[in-house]
Order: structure tokens, then C-alpha cells, then sequence
């Protein structure tokens, strides 16, 4: 992969992604002060960061949701506020980053590669080893 750019989601652990500058700062435009950025590695000459969301929330039904390990279903109450936040995390579950699709259709506007966008009703480990298409939004490259 040494001829290959970055791009601009590199992944690293998925409860704080490493981001490229330019993501770094559409991001940081969108969201403020809902997530902090620290300095990480260069890659290919490129400075990057690691993303950490510090917005939590308690937006999960956890009667509905299923937390077991590798078929992990996360289900969102019925009663959730009108307007989300771009781009959150739910307490006691620290561990995983939830977007809306105003973060989406920012990706995709300015064409940030990198990322898969899953669907959190639906587990992701058994798509990961079937080797199946995890992104569900379209135009996330």
C-alpha cells in the first residue's frame, strides 16, 4: 500500500478514529466542541488526529438493544429529541461513535474516504466475516 494515499478515516481503534487534517477540520466545523482532536502520527508526510467524542448521551432503548459480544444490536428510544447531534456517544457504551445523517451527507459532500457508515440495528461482526458490505449510507466512499 506504500503508492496508495491516506484516506482521510484511517482506522486505528473505532471508539476514536484517526482523522486526516482536512477531515479534521470539516468536522470540527460541523460538530465544535463535541469532539476533541489530538495530535497522532504523520502518515505519508500528512499530519493526522485522533478523534475523540466527547458529546454522550442517553439515547439507547436498553431493553431493545442487544449488547452481546460480536452480534452487539443497538436500538435508539422511541422518544428521542427532534434535533441530534451530529455525532455522539451513549453512556455505558463509551465504545462506539453514532453519527446522524447530517454528519453523512457531510462526508459525502466533500468526499471523505475511509470510512463505513453501519447501521447499528444491525450486528456488524457477521458481515466483517463474510466479508459483506458493512456501509449502509449511500455515497461513502
Amino acid at each position: 500500500g506504500k503508492s496508495k494515499p491516506c484516506a482521510d478515516f484511517v482506522s486505528w481503534m473505532s471508539m476514536a478514529p484517526v482523522v486526516s487534517e482536512r477531515a479534521r477540520a470539516l468536522i470540527d466545523y460541523l460538530v465544535g466542541s463535541d469532539v476533541e482532536f489530538l495530535r497522532f502520527h504523520k502518515l505519508k508526510g500528512k499530519s493526522y488526529f485522533v478523534m475523540n467524542v466527547l458529546r454522550c448521551e442517553d439515547y439507547l432503548d436498553k431493553e431493545r438493544s442487544d449488547f452481546t459480544e460480536f452480534h452487539e444490536r443497538y436500538i435508539f428510544k422511541l422518544d428521542l429529541p427532534k434535533s441530534l447531534p451530529p455525532i455522539f456517544k451513549c453512556s455505558d457504551h463509551w465504545d462506539e461513535i453514532f453519527v446522524t445523517a447530517q454528519f453523512a451527507e457531510m462526508m459525502v459532500a466533500n468526499k471523505l474516504t475511509g470510512a463505513a457508515l453501519a447501521d447499528p440495528s444491525e450486528p456488524t461482526m457477521p458481515l466483517i466475516l463474510a466479508n459483506a458490505e458493512i456501509n449502509r449510507y449511500p455515497g461513502v466512499v
